[in-house]
């Protein structure tokens, strides 16, 4: 079973949608407009957002109702018979996981976790949220985060990471922090900077182009 986990497709979605509504067709961003015979189904999406609105009310509202995102992006994935798996919040950090109906009997051990990073870890406008879960037999987790901003605030980042690190934890004791998994997936606003006093944002862009 485990050999089938390289045949399988995963595709991951980061955006930080600045407290916006979804407004336009989700189709591009999921890669869905060209589906042909030369242009597989992913079987796993994972779709990790930031800054989705979280006023107090939106927050109450999600307790009952799924987020206009998450929303959004389940009612462009049903037509492939895709299904929601899980989704997990915390404040403005959410992450989804859509599967193709025909693994859902191949998933275990589905769990979610949060750990806030914001004002001390006492808030949750930063941090992070994660899915684990087993499929075919190999154990992977998924974490999306929003770490703290600014330029001169390099070494709070690094301390949101080991933070993230150390306070998450799932119940199976194999698994029980994120490290402990076959695959790990990190995804999110992570706001590292590139440095480079010669190398403009274009350069740069062009740089990561040539390395894909």
């Amino acid at each position: 079973m485990a050999d089938k986990l390289k045949y399988l497709r995963i595709y991951f979605v980061t955006w930080n949608v600045a407290t916006k509504y979804p407004e336009q067709s989700l189709n591009k961003l999921l890669d869905l407009n060209n589906i042909n015979n030369s242009r597989t189904l992913a079987d796993l999406y994972f779709i990790g957002l930031q800054e989705v609105k979280a006023q107090p009310q939106n927050m109450v509202m999600d307790i009952f109702f799924e987020d206009p995102w998450t929303k959004s992006f389940r009612e462009v994935l049903k037509k492939y018979d895709y299904v929601k798996i899980r989704t997990q919040r915390l404040q403005g950090l959410v992450l989804n996981i859509f599967c193709l109906r025909k693994h859902i009997t191949h998933l275990r051990s589905i769990e979610t976790q949060y750990t806030r990073t914001g004002c001390g870890g006492m808030w949750g406008n930063k941090g992070a949220v994660s899915i684990r879960l087993n499929i075919y037999g190999i154990n992977m987790c998924v974490v999306n985060t929003h770490l703290t901003p600014h330029d001169h605030l390099l070494a709070d980042r690094i301390v949101d990471y080991n933070t993230i690190l150390t306070n998450h934890s799932f119940s199976n004791p194999d698994t029980s922090r994120i490290l402990f998994h076959d695959y790990v997936f990190w995804i999110g606003d992570l706001n590292f900077r590139l440095h480079g006093e010669d190398l403009t944002a274009t350069e740069i862009d062009l740089l990561i182009k040539k390395i894909n």
